[in-house]
């Protein structure tokens, strides 16, 4: 179900910038849409709303995931104004591949990498080099 949801909205990203190509625009309504249903989600949820809790030295680290998150939609929105969604798909889904070596790095004493998971993301590298080449 997710892939198939990361496909219709790619999709729909795609043809929203070929009617008004603002890369920007697009990134502002697609946080502000996701920013609604989370809202939504909370005032709907009092067990969600119970939960909710951030801790204030946590805040910083948000942060910067957010801004990161922030750039790299407003790169795929550019890469989508700019090329066919055929290559530009694929190509975002190398981030597992990044994924891989941050959670290495930062997250080592929490995350383990097995075997598998490294051989999942070499075959979505070469799923991703096959379609881009050819």
């Amino acid at each position: 179900m997710g892939a198939l949801a990361g496909a219709v909205a790619i999709t729909f990203r795609k043809m929203g910038l070929q009617i008004w190509n603002f890369p920007a625009l697009g990134v502002a309504l697609g946080f502000t849409s996701a920013l609604a249903i989370y809202l939504i989600m909370l005032v709907c949820s009092p067990k969600l709303r119970k939960e909710f809790f951030i801790r204030p030295g946590d805040f910083p680290i948000f942060v910067a995931g957010g801004l990161s998150l922030s750039f790299g939609w407003l790169c795929i929105f550019y890469a989508l104004s700019h090329g066919p969604v055929v290559v530009v798909a694929p190509l975002n889904a190398l981030h597992p591949l990044v994924v891989l070596v941050l959670s290495a790095i930062f997250l080592k004493d929490t995350e383990r990498i097995s075997g598998l998971t490294i051989l999942g993301c070499v075959s979505v590298l070469s799923g991703v080099v096959l379609i881009t080449v050819f």
